[in-house]
């Protein structure tokens, strides 16, 4: 009987030392894990989330937000897109090359340029703020003929924002994170009409695609008043591209019941590239 009792005994300590043992590898592993996080997490935060992209060989450089320096196109490799996306082809998705932005930083560079470059030109910084809806896609004209691995600055993203206040699409060049085109609606009034608010945002489009030198202003005509009409276009280079601006204010009336109607202001602009003016054009 006590061989018995003794066994049983000894059967349940050595229960008891299983059940401790693998208590004891449980919290360890935990204990290992958690400090594998806490390293990753400091090393990220001493990385001050700081994006490096492949450096390419293209002329001069741009600074978009804090953490990403890009290269600029060279004004042939422009020309040679903008010829491209003027055709109004097909295009193809494709994943993001060696060389081109990833989702991320094509998001960042869209960001940055309409909160920090397009907005502070009318005034409007606090339209952008709260939350807002944000998408992209990467893709290429199929007009190039072009191996887009070979010619990485053949493909664009389109980059679209939108809240309450304000909706836009920017075309982004896939390497450089430049704007190519821009249609912005606001919901907000704008007295875009003296011009001067216009004139000024165009100079600065223009002169984010290279340095400023003798360039030519050109307008679309002039209306009874004499004003001069949009689009506006100013010269980029000595290539033969330009940069344009055309803006409108259109007003619009939605049923609040079958009585009574509210009416909201929208200020339109879009910028743009393009290889020639409108015909019929003036240069002032």
């Amino acid at each position: 009987m006590k061989e018995k009792k003794f066994r049983q005994s000894g059967s349940v300590f050595i229960n008891f030392l299983g059940v401790l043992c693998a208590f004891v590898i449980a919290f360890s592993g935990l204990f290992l894990v958690q400090s594998r996080l806490l390293g990753e997490q400091d090393k990220l935060l001493k990385g001050g989330g700081l994006v490096e992209l492949p450096q390419i060989e293209t002329a001069g450089t741009v600074e978009v937000g804090d953490a990403l320096v890009l290269n600029q196109l060279a004004e042939e490799e422009l020309l040679q897109l903008v010829y491209s996306l003027e055709q109004k082809g097909e295009v193809r998705p494709h994943e993001p090359l060696q060389g081109q932005l990833t989702m991320i930083q094509a998001m960042d560079c869209g960001e940055v340029w309409l909160e920090e470059f397009f907005l502070p030109h009318f005034g409007l910084n606090d339209i952008f703020s709260g939350e807002y809806r944000i998408s992209c896609y990467l893709w290429a004209p199929e007009t190039t003929g072009q191996d887009i691995e070979a010619a990485p600055w053949f493909s664009c993203w389109t980059v679209s924002i939108s809240n309450r206040n304000i909706d836009a699409s920017l075309t982004l060049s896939a390497v450089s994170g430049q704007v190519l085109d821009a249609s912005i609606s606001c919901s907000a009034p704008v007295p875009y009409q003296d011009g001067d608010s216009l004139m000024s945002l165009l100079g600065d489009y223009a002169l984010s695609f290279g340095p400023e030198e003798d360039y030519t202003l050109i307008y679309g005509g002039e209306t009874d008043s004499g004003a001069k009409k949009l689009p506006w276009y100013q010269s980029i280079g000595d290539e033969g591209l330009y940069a344009a601006i055309q803006a409108d204010n259109v007003v619009v009336s939605v049923a609040d019941s079958d009585t009574y109607s509210l009416y909201q202001e929208f200020f339109n602009v879009h910028l743009y590239l393009c290889s020639e003016p409108a015909a019929a054009s003036v240069v002032f």
